[in-house]
């Protein structure tokens, strides 16, 4: 079982006994958030012998200040700034 189908099980049992924290803002049951860091994707990109053009993506690095937040995946609100209190929220 890979890390995503090990973090499905998790939040699929959690649901069952109704742990599953409710986002503040917009009431849904959610076990994951979304995160996004400020930064640049860098990708490599070439054509194919069919001329398909194709990315695969090389690195990420943050911006020299990162700014991260934690989102809900349903509202897509805003509700944390710190990796401590998403963790918390989510039961970690």
């Amino acid at each position: 079982m890979n890390g995503y189908e090990k973090m499905r099980a998790e939040i699929e049992v959690r649901e069952q006994e109704d742990k599953t924290p409710a986002c503040p803002k917009c009431g849904a049951k959610i076990g994951t958030l979304k995160h996004t860091q400020k930064g640049k994707q860098v990708f490599d990109f070439w054509i194919d012998p069919h001329g398909q053009a194709n990315y695969e993506s090389d690195e990420f690095y943050t911006d020299l200040d990162p700014e991260s937040i934690w989102e809900c995946p349903e509202c897509w609100e805003v509700l944390f700034y710190d990796e401590e209190e998403a963790k918390k929220f989510l039961g970690g």
